[in-house]
């Protein structure tokens, strides 16, 4: 689906990102898409696996698409994801990620 308005359509379609990355979010870089919500609701044995699967994501988006990324700041966004959501202390990551 497709939205061209500054609000999210009512409904959105979920999709699995199967072998290749979990989030699926390739075909939609792919589409050069402005807005892609990434939703994970995988479930990771160790805390220390927090946010790796959405790293992994970026870094095969990088590696097969050519594709960059930067953070809010204009950090890197590796880095920028490594220090306010992944690299925390357990229990004190937050809910989501802008």
């Amino acid at each position: 689906m497709i939205n061209q308005g500054p609000n999210p359509p009512p409904v959105l379609h979920l999709s699995d990102g199967g072998h290749i990355e979990n989030l699926g979010i390739l075909p939609l870089l792919k589409l050069r898409l402005t807005k892609i919500v990434v939703v994970n609701g995988g479930r990771t044995i160790s805390d220390d696996l927090y946010g790796t699967t959405l790293l992994a994501a970026l870094d095969v988006a990088r590696k097969k698409l050519g594709c960059s990324f930067s953070g809010m700041d204009g950090r890197d966004i590796v880095e920028d994801i490594a220090d306010n959501f992944v690299d925390r202390p357990p229990g004190s990551q937050p809910s989501s990620y802008k």
